[in-house]
């Protein structure tokens, strides 16, 4: 992209202006001459003596005319100009030289402009970038770069949650429970994650324009709370049989207690007892006066025998 602007000076103008009143000699000459033609007594004018007249008026105005293309060839008026190239990498950014616009930048292509030579001054800039500003002088007939590295402005994440007070995360670091946050960020790609205990956690994952505001609304769901599970009630009955080894010192004497509740006593060969018990679990107790006592926790199954011996 070409960009070209010239200021030209007013010496032309100038120029011009002295010798119109180089003119007026000229013309007052031609004046007099006629006023003494008439006054000799010259009552009429000829047709002749008009013609030499106006050859008369046309030889001085082609005179004034190459008078003054003599002094144009002897003051010629001339600028140089220099080339300005811009490279950046800010797609979009404004370039402004002393003020006003010059070009765009574009991807990948370098603005050129053509300046006068001398003193300007350059500002490329873009919304979310700091501005380039800088001085610089142009050379007659030579080129100058200029590389404006821009960086870029942070962006801000204004953060909010549907609970009170949750831990709040952006990037793995903590920033504190507040159900309102706003911080500033590198402008490109972030992860807010909330938590609170007994709610499930939530992540969002947001992109932050240079210079821009993103808002992440953060959702928390209570995790409900479990039910107590309740055994399942067992339906039916079921026997236990126990039986005592004529060895063990429980053979004689043993009382047999179940649930706390004396449900028969072993006696001489009687070595077995056999108790119809609702299905489920029931504590038997075993206990000799002469020996001493055990507990065992007994499982009774609906519709069946269970044996237990005791030795």
């Amino acid at each position: 992209m070409i960009c070209t602007r010239r200021w030209r000076s007013g010496s032309r103008l100038k120029i011009k202006k002295e010798y119109s009143e180089i003119k007026k000699p000229y013309l007052l000459v031609t004046f007099i001459l006629v006023v003494f033609t008439c006054s000799c007594g010259c009552t009429t004018t000829s047709s002749s003596d008009t013609v030499k007249l106006q050859d008369v008026a046309a030889t001085q105005n082609q005179s004034d005319t190459n008078r003054e293309n003599v002094v144009d060839s002897e003051n010629p008026i001339t600028q140089s100009f220099g080339r300005l190239r811009i490279e950046s990498p800010i797609v979009g950014a404004i370039v402004r030289v002393d003020g006003e616009y010059a070009a765009t930048c574009r991807d990948k292509v370098a603005t050129e402009l053509e300046l006068s030579s001398g003193l300007h001054t350059i500002t490329i800039s873009k919304h979310g970038y700091e501005t380039y500003n800088r001085s610089i002088n142009i050379t007659p007939n030579a080129q100058m770069v200029v590389y404006s590295e821009m960086a870029a402005l942070p962006g801000t994440l204004i953060i909010s949650s549907n609970v009170q007070a949750p831990s709040v995360y952006v990037d793995g670091i903590y920033y504190g429970r507040k159900s309102n946050l706003e911080i500033s960020v590198p402008a490109g790609t972030h992860t807010v994650t909330a938590k609170r205990s007994g709610y499930h956690e939530d992540t969002k994952t947001v992109s932050v324009l240079p210079g821009e505001s993103q808002k992440v609304n953060v959702f928390l769901y209570e995790i409900p709370t479990p039910k107590p599970t309740v055994p399942p009630q067992v339906s039916g009955e079921g026997m236990v049989c126990i039986n005592i080894e004529e060895s063990s010192p429980y053979a004689i004497g043993a009382e047999i207690y179940v649930d706390g509740t004396l449900r028969g006593t072993l006696h001489g060969h009687q070595n077995s007892l056999s108790i119809t018990l609702p299905a489920g679990s029931h504590e038997f107790l075993v206990t000799n006066g002469n020996y001493g006592s055990f507990v065992q926790q007994v499982i009774v199954h609906p519709y069946q025998t269970d044996y237990y011996y005791i030795s």
